[in-house]
């Protein structure tokens, strides 16, 4: 069985403030079935203190950007 090798990079990183809380988010693309997973980071933890990161996944780019730019703002 072959697989296709893509071009784009399989993680992305980005860290940003936003209206005085830290936002972090990770984009993922083809992880299992999913096209798209976006890990954020919003400012929660758990007791010991380590970040609690939610994710949201996709299968369209356009809504997967829509997101990003709710995060953004």
């Amino acid at each position: 069985m072959a697989y296709k090798i893509k071009s784009k990079k399989a993680k992305e990183k980005k860290t940003f403030a936003v209206k005085k809380r830290k936002v972090e988010y990770n984009i993922m693309y083809n992880v299992g079935e999913v096209k798209y997973l976006v890990n954020y980071y919003t400012g929660k933890k758990y007791k010991d203190g380590s970040k609690f990161y939610d994710i949201a996944t996709f299968k369209n780019k356009k809504k997967m950007e829509k997101f990003i730019n709710s995060l953004e703002k």
